[in-house]
């Protein structure tokens, strides 16, 4: 069954269908908490209570708009604000791994660089932190992290261009496989 028929469903008070509408988007949902929290319980605590929210508001989706970034939208809010009120606010810390390193000091290189780079978003104030992890570790489209902050697009592109400027500053710019420079702004 489709999103849209799912979503229909559920709003028509089919617990079933909210429950499969729910399942398909738990686990990436717990893995985008987990990017604004840096901690499972904290993160799973958000979507549980993210998901409470999204069913109730349910009713009122509109199907003609994108579900994803609605749900994403209620999920960052309850991480964020699980997280202020745990004082464990942490953002991402793993870039992706290639698979095979050549050799011993690559792999140390590599480890360096990923740990630089961490810092440098840690260092991030959170207007500028929250879209990096959206974009680059959730893995969402520049317009879809607008429609979860409820920003403009233009907001979203400056505020990603601003983040990546400032990591670039304290890294350096020999920052070789950064998400951002492999892929294409959207």
């Amino acid at each position: 069954m489709n999103e849209v028929e799912l979503i229909r469903r559920a709003q028509a008070g089919d617990r079933q269908s909210c429950a499969e509408l729910f399942r398909r988007h738990a686990e990436q949902a717990v893995r985008t908490a987990y990017a604004v929290t840096r901690d499972w319980e904290t993160a799973e605590d958000a979507v549980q209570e993210a998901f409470l929210r999204a069913f109730a508001a349910l009713p009122s989706f509109r199907t003609d708009q994108p579900f994803r970034p609605w749900l994403y939208r209620i999920v960052v809010r309850e991480a964020l604000r699980l997280a202020r009120r745990r004082q464990r606010l942490v953002p991402v810390a793993q870039l992706p791994r290639e698979t095979e390193m050549p050799s011993v000091e690559s792999e140390a290189l590599e480890n360096l660089r990923r740990r630089q780079i961490r810092a440098a978003v840690y260092a991030l104030e959170e207007r500028l932190r929250i879209p990096i992890i959206l974009r680059y570790f959730v893995g969402l489209t520049e317009a879809e992290v607008a429609q979860v902050l409820g920003l403009r697009l233009s907001t979203v592109k400056s505020r990603l261009h601003e983040a990546r400027r400032a990591i670039e500053r304290q890294v350096g710019p020999e920052m070789r496989d950064v998400p951002w420079q492999t892929g294409s702004g959207n």
